[in-house]
């Protein structure tokens, strides 16, 4: 994994990835934070990589400025990564936490964590879940953003992520079989 941009820029770790977890390549996340640099200054927000595996999405906003990202992934082995590069970073425990939960029941049990809500939601689930859908309408039911957060889906080709009131869709990229949807939340 790399850090593309930002005070960690460059900085490369070599990590066996668990077979359960598709990392986001380097070519995906530049297009992301490409879209991202000319809506939003990363400098003091709170970020929620959800489905983290090796954290490239939290890691990245980090670097660009972010103050706090909540990495959340149910695998022990993922939650391990994370918490080696945040260590050979020299991040501080107040600038991230690490919670090893499936994301629906975190999600649903959110004001149970004592966690601001973010400015930015990245979200990389399993394609082969198909449950974006579903993890949007919990989002909103338990309004986990804040007025004018983005919340940002990388998703499989055949999965068509559906509009909610609120929730407006304000880019869309292609990379190779997967759509990223750039969506901005309104209360």
């Amino acid at each position: 994994m790399r850090i593309i941009s930002g005070k960690f820029g460059g900085r490369r770790f070599d990590i066996k990835v668990p077979p359960e977890t598709r990392p986001t390549t380097d070519f995906v996340k530049e297009i992301v934070f490409n879209v991202l640099q000319n809506i939003i200054d990363f400098e003091g927000k709170i970020v929620y990589d959800l489905f983290a595996g090796t954290g490239a999405y939290g890691f990245e906003a980090l670097s660009r400025g972010a103050y706090f990202c909540c990495f959340v992934d149910k695998s022990p082995k993922a939650c391990e990564i994370i918490k080696n590069i945040s260590e050979k970073l020299g991040l501080e425990g107040k600038n991230y936490s690490i919670i090893k939960k499936d994301v629906l029941n975190f999600v649903r049990r959110h004001s149970e964590s004592g966690l601001e809500k973010p400015d930015i939601i990245f979200i990389d689930a399993p394609y082969e879940k198909k449950i974006e859908n579903n993890l949007l309408n919990f989002i909103k039911e338990n309004k986990i953003y804040k007025n004018e957060g983005l919340i940002i889906i990388e998703h499989s080709k055949m999965i068509n992520i559906m509009p909610l009131q609120g929730f407006e869709f304000i880019n869309k990229k292609e990379a190779g079989d997967s759509i990223i949807d750039f969506i901005r939340c309104n209360l």
